[in-house]
């Protein structure tokens, strides 16, 4: 197998409600109170707390929250919120998984049915390559071009199928080179489910179904990524 070094993530996390919210956390509200609270430990300040109205359609309007010191961003919307994370930290599972359940106790607060609906999760990570050269990694995947000089492999996709037939997801995966990191490609890993699962289910889904794509490309981490 050929051996990584992982050397920055991402993680996106959006859930899509199934009726439009019945509203947002604004100041004066109880779901603001709560929204303090909750997200006290992580850092809101008023700083930190915007909203997004670039139309005047509804669909538009985004009630931004940032946390840990701008590291974590949650955009709640009337049709559904995303918790953005631009640079995933060792340990930052557990913790991530308590902010998405203190955001679903919030929105629950302002409407009960905010709970029914599905989520999806984007796992994006630059990884060198330290046992072959991403010239020879894209050409395993695409064959064709070693006959065709005027060609260069940048990038190629698949849809990952479940391991169970049953299984209520679907995933799909994007490689390409990495333009900012030497001998490395960029890998966008989307994972979607079918109907709701708890913040943890799906934290828990997105690594498995991760280090499982990894290892159908043929991918491990190295010793030198410990």
């Amino acid at each position: 197998m050929i051996e990584f070094r992982a050397e920055q993530s991402a993680v996106t996390y959006r859930w899509t409600f199934d009726s439009i919210l019945a509203g947002l956390p604004t100041p004066g509200t109880k779901a603001f109170s709560t929204l303090c609270r909750e997200l006290g430990p992580y850092g809101i300040s008023p700083a930190a707390i915007s909203v997004e109205s670039p139309t005047a359609f509804l669909s538009d309007l985004v009630y931004r929250v940032g946390l840990l010191d701008g590291r974590v961003a949650l955009r709640i919307s009337y049709s559904g919120f995303e918790m953005i994370v631009d640079s995933l930290q060792q340990g930052d599972d557990e913790l991530l998984v308590k902010i998405l359940e203190s955001v679903f106790g919030i929105i629950g607060e302002v409407d009960p049915n905010a709970s029914l609906g599905k989520p999806e999760v984007a796992l994006t990570s630059h990884l060198t390559l330290l046992t072959t050269d991403v010239d020879g990694f894209l050409r395993k995947q695409l064959p064709y071009v070693e006959t065709q000089l005027n060609l260069t492999p940048e990038a190629f996709a698949y849809g990952v199928k479940p391991k169970d037939a049953e299984d209520e997801r679907d995933a799909r995966v994007v490689v390409m080179r990495s333009e900012r990191f030497k001998n490395a490609v960029f890998i966008n890993f989307l994972l979607t489910y079918k109907a709701p699962v708890s913040a943890a289910q799906a934290k828990k889904g997105i690594s498995d179904e991760f280090e499982r794509m990894l290892t159908l490309l043929d991918l491990r981490p190295g010793e030198k990524a410990e």
